[in-house]
This record gives structure tokens, sequence and C-alpha cells, in this order.
């Protein structure tokens, strides 16, 4: 959506998604189709083979996690 943030790991503050795809030369054709895992509130966790948020990472104290992984082919992404 227009707007999304990300507060990237090892960075004070957020940017926005847009700039991020910018910053890493993510062509405007797979912008649209790019996945981004958010939070059940929205907020944005991971951008896959770009950026990880700061946000909700794992430490002595976690208990459960969940893995996901993404698998570009061409310009389509599947979950494997």
């Amino acid at each position: 959506e227009p707007g999304d943030r990300l507060s990237p790991k090892g960075m004070k503050g957020s940017r926005k998604v847009k700039a991020i795809f910018i910053d890493e030369k993510i062509p405007v054709a797979m912008r649209d189709r790019w996945p981004l895992v958010t939070d059940d509130s929205g907020t944005m966790l991971w951008i896959p083979g770009v950026r990880r948020s700061g946000i909700a990472q794992p430490s002595r104290h976690t208990k459960r996690v969940m893995m996901l992984r993404f698998h570009q082919s061409g310009d389509v992404w599947e979950d494997v």
C-alpha cells in the first residue's frame, strides 16, 4: 500500500517500502508482486530477498518461531 514502512534491522526509525525498493534497484514492474510479510496488525516484518525488520527479532526468551521461505523464479515468487 502507498506509504507502507519498514523499520530495518540495525537502523533507527523507519523507511518507506518504495524507497527501499528504489535503493535496492527492484524493477517497478516487479514491486506490486513482491511478497511483503507483516504481523496480524499490519506491521511490516520482512521484505524477502531485500530487508528484515528489527521488530520481533528472536531472543533467548523466544519460545516459538515460524519459518517462511520464498523462492524467486524470474519475476514470480513462490513459497517453498
